[in-house]
C-alpha cells in the first residue's frame, strides 16, 4: 500500500477536486491514439491537404503569371507548399485535440480548440518558410499560429451562434435557420396566416383587374357590333 496517499500502487491519487489522477504509465498510454484513430485523422488530412493543395496551384498558376518568370513552376510549388501545410496542421490540431479529450475524458471546449489550432498554425510556419527565406521563419510562426487561433475562433463563434437549439421554439428548431444568412426562416402560425392573407388580398386584385378588362372587351365587341349593323342598313337600296 502506498502510505502516501493509501490506496493501492498504480491506481493513482486523488487530487484536490475529489478525482482520481491516472498513473503515469495509464496517463502516457491514454495520450497515444488508437490504430482507427490514426487512420482517420490520415484520411482527413490528406483531403485537406489535397484541398489545400488544390486551391493553391489554381491561385498560385494567376498569380505566378505576374511575380514569377515561370508561372508554372510557381503554381507547383505552392500546390506542394500548402498541401504540406494542410495536412501537417489538420494532423497535428486533430492529435492535439484527441490527445486532450483521452487524458480529460470529456470533449474539449472551445478554448482549447483555440489552443490547439494556434499550436497547429505555428507549427506550418517552418514548412512556409522552407520554401521562402530563412529569416523568415519566426514570422511565418507567428503569423500561422495566429491564422489558426483566428480561424478557430470565428467558427467556434458561428458554430455556437448557428446550431444552438432555440429554447423559446417548442419544436425544437434552430437558431440558424432564423439567422439573416440563412436562405429559409421558420414561420409561426401568425405569421404564416398574415402571409397567406396577403397573397389571397392579391390573387382578388388580379381577379379584378382580369374581369375589368374582360368588361372593357365586350364593351368594344358590342360597340364594334353596332357599329357594323348600321352600317349595313346603311347600304340596303331603297
Amino acid at each position: 500500500m502506498d502510505s502516501s496517499s493509501g490506496s493501492p500502487p498504480g491506481t493513482g491519487r486523488v487530487n484536490g477536486e475529489g478525482k482520481q489522477d491516472l498513473p503515469a504509465n495509464l496517463a502516457l498510454s491514454v495520450m497515444i491514439p488508437s490504430l482507427h484513430e490514426c487512420s482517420n485523422i490520415l484520411n482527413s488530412s490528406v483531403q485537406v491537404g489535397g484541398i489545400a493543395g488544390s486551391a493553391a496551384i489554381l491561385g498560385g498558376a494567376f498569380v505566378g503569371i505576374v511575380v514569377s518568370p515561370s508561372p508554372l513552376a510557381f503554381a507547383i510549388a505552392s500546390g506542394i507548399q500548402y498541401s504540406a501545410m494542410g495536412f501537417s496542421f489538420n494532423a497535428l490540431r486533430s492529435l492535439s485535440i484527441g490527445a486532450n479529450e483521452r487524458h480529460k475524458q470529456r470533449i474539449s471546449t472551445p478554448k482549447e480548440r483555440i489552443i490547439a489550432s494556434s499550436i497547429a498554425g505555428a507549427a506550418c510556419g517552418p514548412i512556409a518558410s522552407l520554401f521562402n527565406r530563412r529569416r523568415w521563419m519566426l514570422p511565418s510562426i507567428l503569423m500561422f499560429g495566429l491564422f489558426g487561433a483566428t480561424g478557430q475562433y470565428v467558427y467556434n463563434r458561428i458554430d455556437a451562434q448557428e446550431l444552438t437549439p432555440n429554447t423559446e421554439d417548442a419544436k425544437g428548431n434552430f437558431l440558424w435557420m432564423n439567422s439573416k444568412w440563412s436562405p429559409v426562416k421558420v414561420l409561426t402560425d401568425a405569421e404564416y396566416e398574415t402571409m397567406l392573407r396577403e397573397k389571397l388580398l392579391n390573387v382578388n386584385a388580379q381577379i379584378a383587374l382580369v374581369d375589368e378588362s374582360i368588361e372593357d372587351l365586350r364593351a368594344q365587341e358590342r360597340e364594334m357590333a353596332g357599329v357594323s349593323i348600321k352600317g349595313n342598313e346603311e347600304t340596303k337600296p331603297k
